[in-house]
């Protein structure tokens, strides 16, 4: 059996979201264990159908953002609208969707279900059940906006091309061709620009990492910026 969770205020299905645009407004995430937030007082645009590059330096809270934005981890202050609509206000399909990426089984073993604790980062699950979380709640959002890695950005092109894509970059040629880049760092949002302005900006975090995997792969990134910005 399938359980599904709504309200009387949730939107319908059929009539969000329609376009996929994100509004982040003063977004500040906060862990118990820690007496600084990871994401501080972050704020940014994404238009329906954007393709967006999360990228920084390691741990500067890329994952945190993206658990945040579809509610894996709760903020502690600001709001996430999509479509103009406040996401915290929203009850999800969770097993549905978890049933849909394959986690329906397990999560019904743990002894509290969906109450089990998720411990910081999600810690307490593989990298592989991490994925799969993230992968369930843009499922539950619908396919306008979807939050990507590795294991699909291969249909993002073809399957996803009025899907707005937030994506986490453990290799910057991955995202090479999105449309906007964030770079994150300590927490931060520092740079949010096309990666074209971004390779030709002088002190350019982005620039740094792209030159920091050698001559020849730098150089095959910003052909393929190059690429994209003329046909875009």
């Amino acid at each position: 059996m399938i359980y599904l969770s709504r309200l009387p205020s949730d939107p319908l299905e059929s009539k969000w979201p329609r376009e996929g645009q994100i509004s982040i407004t003063d977004l500040e995430v906060k862990y118990a264990s820690k007496s600084n937030p990871v994401i501080k007082i972050f704020s940014g645009n994404i238009n329906g159908g954007e393709k967006i590059g999360v990228v920084g330096r390691t741990g500067p809270g890329k994952s945190t953002l993206m658990s945040a934005l579809f509610r894996i981890v709760e903020s502690s202050n600001g709001s996430v609208r999509i479509d103009g609509l406040d996401v915290y206000r929203i009850d999800q399909e969770l097993w549905t969707a978890l049933e849909l990426v394959g986690l329906k089984d397990y999560v019904s073993e743990l002894p509290e279900k969906l109450d089990a604790p998720v411990a910081k980062r999600g810690e307490n699950f593989s990298v592989g059940q991490r994925q799969l979380m993230m992968l369930a709640c843009a499922i539950c959002y619908k396919p306008k906006i979807l939050a990507a890695d590795l294991l699909i950005q291969s249909s993002i092109r073809t399957h996803f091309k009025g899907t707005t894509v937030i994506s986490i970059a453990h290799r910057v040629n991955t995202i090479a061709d999105f449309d906007r880049i964030m770079v994150l760092d300590a927490g931060e949002l520092v740079e949010f620009d096309s990666p074209l302005n971004l390779l030709h900006t002088d002190g350019s975090l982005f620039k740094t990492l792209v030159d920091a995997i050698g001559s020849a792969n730098a150089a095959m990134i910003a052909e393929i910026v190059k690429k994209h910005s003329i046909s875009y």
